[in-house]
């Protein structure tokens, strides 16, 4: 065993034993390491070191790390924490954290960790194995440069995706939907039920590709709050949808190669059919999707 491994091991150890000591709501510095061993009141454990970056929100299964401002050694300072809330596995997590923490010179984590808390995430959860996937934000970034781009051209809109709304985009005169799509060459959309036509008065198409110099979630956050002072309620949107501040996920960055927009009349694919659905009725199918080819539709391309 190396010595790289020696030190982790006995550290991890040290930790272990922290967590298996300390009282609920409780901290302990690991004075070699500079670090604290704490456990929250709610029952959630972990370790902190201090840390002046920008913010950080990860999270997956059971442990996050995250930065925030707590109150240690008497005085208020910005921390790098990692924490779990599940008990079963204190053995397991306590080499975690001793990574997290260590900073001998020779074999140190905590400068790269510091410099680059998304590096060693990512690392980690590779090879624990994360089972869940971060979802893609282009959907999103779709429905926020829509609502960007009716916002500038000074419709009084309402976004909230976090009601579940039959449509993405509402206004007193209008309705509308928004599809993203990463397909090229796939002119098709999906209808998810058999009420998201209902009212519906216009359909924009987003094609994207993943490319740096595109934009991102944090990107269009900042260029909607320029044009509608509303910071904290789009933050709280996205947070419910997943993606918080500091979350990683939040700088992946999207080309918008096209954006079509079509007007929803009775010209329009499906319409015959949604008159249909209305009417209806078999208590055993809840709900019906179907897919529209939009190839051959008269639409206004739209320039941001």
């Amino acid at each position: 065993m190396g010595k790289e491994s020696l030190v982790v091991m006995n550290l991890s150890q040290q930790i272990n034993e922290y967590f298996s000591n300390l009282i609920e709501g409780n901290s302990k510095r690991l004075e070699e390491y500079n670090a604290w061993v704490f456990i929250k009141e709610n029952g959630d454990y972990g370790v902190a070191i201090k840390y002046e970056g920008e913010k950080v929100n990860e999270s997956f299964a059971n442990i996050k790390m995250y930065s925030a401002f707590l109150t240690l050694d008497d005085s208020d300072q910005q921390y790098l924490i990692l924490s779990s809330s599940l008990k079963q596995s204190i053995n397991e997590f306590s080499i975690v954290c001793a990574h997290f923490i260590d900073f001998d010179e020779e074999y140190s984590n905590k400068e790269k960790i510091i410099k680059d808390p998304y590096k060693w995430w990512d690392q980690w959860k590779e090879l624990i194995g994360n089972a869940v996937r971060n979802p893609r934000p282009y959907p999103i970034i779709g429905e926020m440069l829509t609502y960007l781009f009716l916002l500038r051209k000074g419709y009084n809109i309402e976004w909230m995706p976090s009601n579940y709304r039959t449509h993405d985009l509402s206004s007193e005169s209008f309705e509308v939907e928004v599809k993203s799509s990463l397909s090229k060459y796939d002119d098709s959309v999906t209808i998810n039920s058999q009420f998201q036509l209902d009212d519906l008065n216009y359909l924009y198409m987003l094609k994207f590709e993943r490319n740096n110099k595109g934009v991102s979630i944090n990107d269009v956050t900042e260029e909607i709050v320029k044009v509608k002072n509303n910071r904290d309620f789009l933050e709280k949107e996205l947070m419910i949808l997943g993606y918080p501040e500091g979350n990683s996920t939040r700088k992946e960055k999207y080309k918008l190669l096209e954006m079509k927009e079509y007007k929803i009349d009775e010209n329009f694919p499906g319409y015959n059919l949604n008159a249909f659905l209305k009417n209806f009725d078999d208590p055993y199918v809840s709900k019906i999707t179907y897919e529209i080819n939009l190839i051959g539709l008269p639409y206004k391309k739209i320039e941001l």
